[in-house]
């Protein structure tokens, strides 16, 4: 039996990368965490916006849009390893607004412009070739206008502005027109794509994010990992995934295999599984997305493909992995056993999860980005408005046989609430009142919600602070005014109530933008855009270009999230999004 206690608010995921041995996250209040091979000391995490994952290393793009890294240092020519701290900035990238990294190189997108650093021996880092690798951040020759970029093992390929997508290096799996080989550093247009949003690379095949939320994949296919008949022979122009059953909004590659979430928050991985991470228990390979539906998720907003193991981020911010590998360091296995409301499995007893040596075959929570915060929330929140049939701190030592591996609070008269811990989390009910039967509730999160639009908030966090004047502008592709990643701003003017100053150690951290039941997280608030123009107010700026649906004249919600002396907070604002010329 697991009795929940108190907890704090929680952190809530918005940045995701799994690499070769490690997985990284950055939470909405700027905690930045990795765990598995290479870690990261809690005392180097202040200032991260994003954290990418490689092979031995681990880079992080920080808010002040430079980018340094840490670990297995040698492919980068850094020399050894570096310890758990990032370390010096890396020469000759400034102004960065997104962060790729390959197995030894890795990239960052400036201004629509690419820049890379470390092993260049396979022409991933364009021309010249060079057996050496560098410490010093280069010019890809050719990327610019990208909007997004990615690394793999000897590739980089980056989105344009018109929706093409452009690859360089001898892993990228591409041939140049009339089927030869390209030369050494040059790029080479992915044949058939115009309108791609975003791309993903691993070890051997890559694949892209069609504006119609199609997945579009080429290169090796010896696991099935494009999604048809396994074949030695690799595919060197792009073919659509034929079973994916709807529109995907994000796309992750594994070597070996390929993950997409759809967008219901249902995801689907398909190729090879050697280490369980296609998250359908212990199964064989799949050729098809139509039978590689991961279990117990539904939904996920984003997925990371890595070497073992894949993660995804679910929609309240949570974090579940599943594959080989997820528990390393300091991880998993919250729960012993796995329960996932509405799959007819009881997976302890089939043996179809397993938390052992770090694999799991089901998806399963990191610790610390679970939904453990959030279920205590929602039961305090129950007590406090049915106390008669939930009464507060009332505890039972035993539990039905029927709740085992959930998330319990137990009350008198056979009365319980439960979470399940790993998958996407629901509020379980059993009672006098379900008929003896465990009743799903619904979703943690949407009860969540709830619960704290209905408690009363805290001075001076969130009651003195409101949003002034805020303005939200698009500049999108295909046929977008500016060249580069300017693509997404929020201007924003935030004033204290009531004559008061603003409270010392405001620190803006991310912006959301809310657009019905979908949003889009901007973690990059400028600092050198803030400026205090009087005691009581502050102007600010965050920027991107995420993957996003969002267009011109759409109505959305701004959600401002910052920290004071430690303490979360966040304030809101409606608006309609202006489209720029």
């Amino acid at each position: 039996m697991l009795l929940l206690a108190a907890a704090p608010s929680p952190a809530r995921a918005t940045t995701l990368s799994t690499g070769y041995d490690t997985s990284c996250s950055v939470s909405n209040d700027w905690v930045a965490q990795c765990w598995g091979a290479v870690p990261l000391a809690k005392t180097g995490t202040a200032g991260i916006a994003d954290l990418r994952a490689g092979k031995g290393f681990n880079c992080a793009l920080r808010k002040d849009e430079t980018v340094s890294c840490w670990g297995d240092m040698g492919s980068l020519s850094f020399g050894p390893a570096t310890g758990d701290t990032p370390g010096q900035a890396i020469a000759g990238v400034r102004q960065a607004t997104q962060l790729a990294v390959g197995a030894t190189h890795a990239c960052a997108l400036s201004r629509g412009v690419v820049y890379c650093w470390g092993d260049a021996s396979r022409g991933q880092r364009g021309a010249p070739v060079s057996p050496t690798p560098s410490a010093q951040a280069t010019y890809v020759e050719g990327l610019y206008q990208v909007v997004r970029v990615a690394a793999g093992n000897g590739s980089t390929c980056g989105v344009k502005v018109d929706g093409t997508v452009w690859c360089y290096g001898s892993g990228s799996q591409l041939t140049a027109p009339g089927g030869m080989a390209p030369a050494p550093g040059t790029g080479t247009m992915v044949p058939g794509i115009s309108d791609a949003v975003d791309v993903s690379l691993f070890d051997g095949h890559g694949c892209v994010l069609r504006k119609t939320g199609a997945v579009a994949c080429w290169g090796s296919n010896a696991k099935g990992e494009l999604g048809t008949t396994p074949s030695t022979t690799p595919v060197t122009a792009p073919l659509d995934e034929p079973d994916l059953g709807g529109a995907a909004k994000a796309v992750a590659v594994g070597p070996g295999y390929t993950c997409a979430v759809l967008a219901d928050g249902t995801v689907k991985c398909w190729g090879g599984n050697p280490n369980m991470q296609l998250g359908v228990g212990y199964h064989r390979d799949s050729a098809t997305p139509e039978t590689g539906k991961v279990l117990g998720i539904a939904d996920a907003t984003t997925i990371s493909a890595g070497a073992t193991h894949a993660c995804a981020v679910l929609d309240a911010g949570y974090v579940n992995c599943w594959g080989t590998g997820v528990g390393r360091g300091d991880g998993l296995c919250d729960t012993v056993g796995a329960y996932y409301p509405g799959v007819q499995y009881s997976y302890p007893s089939s043996n179809l999860a397993a938390c052992f040596s770090g694999a799991s075959a089901t998806p399963y929570a990191v610790r610390g980005l679970g939904p453990l915060a959030d279920a205590n929330q929602v039961m305090d929140w129950a007590e406090a408005s049915l106390p008669q049939t939930f009464p507060p701190q009332f505890q039972i030592p035993s539990l039905p046989d029927r709740i085992p591996n959930y998330l319990v609070r137990a009350y008198p008269g056979n009365t319980y609430l439960a979470v399940n811990g790993h998958g996407t989390p629901h509020l379980m009910y059993l009672g006098p009142d379900s008929g003896g039967q465990l009743r799903d509730l619904g979703r943690l999160a949407q009860w969540a919600r709830q619960a704290r639009a209905s408690q009363p908030v805290t001075p001076p966090i969130n009651t003195t602070l409101q949003l002034l004047r805020t303005l939200v502008t698009v500049d999108f592709f295909p046929g977008a005014h500016r060249t580069g990643c300017d693509n997404l701003y929020v201007w924003y003017q935030l004033s204290a109530t009531a004559g008061n100053a603003l409270p010392a150690g405001f620190t803006p951290t991310s912006v959301r933008l809310l657009k019905g039941d979908t949003y889009v997280d901007i973690p990059s608030v400028r600092e050198d855009s803030r400026s205090p123009v009087s005691p009581d107010t502050y102007l600010g700026t965050a920027g991107g270009c995420p993957a996003t649906l969002i267009r011109g004249d759409d109505d959305v919600e701004v959600v401002l999230y910052f920290t004071i002396g430690g303490e979360a907070g966040q304030v809101r604002a409606k608006v309609k999004v202006m489209e720029t010329s």
